[in-house]
């Protein structure tokens, strides 16, 4: 393998990688917006109910 090749494999595992990373952590943030929909839902709700009574 050539210092050209084995560079070029380097640069693509490193690109691979990075990708993979930001794939998790767009998962994470994902995830956590939906949680905090969601206990922002709950808290609209509650607070709807309460004006209600």
């Amino acid at each position: 393998m050539s210092a050209e090749d084995a560079k070029e494999q380097l640069v693509e595992a490193l690109k691979a990688e990075a990708k993979t990373e930001a794939m998790s952590l767009i998962q994470d943030t994902v995830e956590e917006a939906k949680l905090t929909a969601n206990i922002e839902a709950k808290n609209r709700y509650s607070n709807y109910t309460k004006s209600c009574n």
